[in-house]
């Protein structure tokens, strides 16, 4: 089919003749002698992103290199609201769906077994071990917002680094899980180069550790502050897919043990966000932002401590918190 397109585009100078739509990067899939390599424009259509399932269009991206944040809606959300979230994710499915814990379950686990079928898994690499796959999607969604560390995950699953490396492509490349690479400049040149852990949908990683959203809301779960920080990831790549400019993002750790959750950089601008489980944020939340800003000086436009409680508060130069609705503000 492939090699047609390219005809019929090679014939034509129109734009917009074809679109082709798929649940993976199958573009990049080895099996393809062909990817149409500059006759086709790709673009990520993601789970759905809160400012499309309440009808506004989210400008928080700009407001982080503009040093203006949006306003947050004016309801505010409890540690139970964004439990919620958390656990609907995005897909149209669960989040118009029933709410009871059966159903969502029962979609989460056929979506992922079909996903993660053989016949699909193929496609992106050659399957030694397929039931390594979905054992390593486990893996990866008890170690949300965590380093991946692959002797570890040899460890676990008794595989080889390159098995488990190859397989942790194929579930990106199955739009499953997302990894943040690590950020540096020849400034903070401490900074380690490992990768963080999030599955793309939080609804599929609440199923994983078998948490809903009642479950998440209590005050001893384990779960809630890694999930919420995988969910304003998923929040923030959803926001990039439609920017004005392209933007990268990455997170940053160093051997002195700082650490930001989110480091965006567009041009030779950086922002930076941190992802806390509480409602009442302090200045010493921000204090890793803090010394990456006084690394960058001028290049770094903002720091935001994104929280679950209701308040905007200035915590430094170039360093505020605000809720995590200001999101979809």
């Amino acid at each position: 089919m492939l090699l047609a397109l390219k005809a019929q585009l090679d014939r034509s100078d129109d734009r917009g003749q074809y679109l082709l739509a798929g649940s993976t990067r199958f573009l990049s899939t080895r099996t393809l002698s062909e990817t149409l390599t500059g006759r086709v424009g790709l673009t990520e259509l993601l789970p759905l992103s809160m400012g499309e399932r309440v009808g506004v269009h989210e400008t928080f991206l700009d407001g982080l290199f503009n040093a203006e944040l949006p306003t947050p809606p004016t309801t505010p959300l409890s540690r139970s609201d964004y439990a919620e979230l958390i656990a609907q994710g995005g897909f149209p499915e669960i989040v118009l769906g029933p709410t009871t814990r059966r159903f969502r379950a029962t979609w989460c686990d056929s979506y992922l077994r079909t996903v993660t079928a053989l016949a699909n898994v193929e496609q992106a690499a050659e399957i030694r071990r397929p039931e390594l796959v979905a054992q390593l999607l486990d893996q990866v969604a008890v170690r949300s917002g965590r380093e991946i560390v692959v002797t570890d995950l040899c460890r676990e699953l008794q595989a080889s680094a390159g098995l488990v490396e190859s397989y942790l492509d194929v579930l990106e490349t199955l739009y499953l899980v997302r990894l943040l690479n690590g950020w540096t400049t020849s400034r903070t040149n401490r900074a380690k180069r490992r990768r963080i852990a999030h599955l793309v949908d939080t609804a599929l990683a609440a199923h994983l550790v078998d948490h809903n959203g009642d479950d998440l809301a209590k005050n001893d779960s384990p779960w809630f502050g890694p999930l919420l920080e995988s969910f304003v990831v998923g929040e923030l790549s959803k926001h990039a897919t439609w920017a004005e400019r392209p933007v990268a993002i990455a997170q940053y750790r160093d051997r002195d043990q700082r650490e930001v959750d989110v480091v965006i950089e567009r041009g030779q601008q950086v922002a930076g966000i941190e992802v806390k489980a509480t409602a009442t944020p302090r200045p010493r939340d921000a204090r890793h932002l803090a010394y990456v800003r006084d690394r960058l000086g001028d290049r770094f436009t903002l720091g935001v401590v994104l929280h679950t409680g209701h308040q905007r508060v200035v915590l430094g130069d170039r360093l505020v918190a605000a809720p995590i609705s200001t999101l979809w503000g």
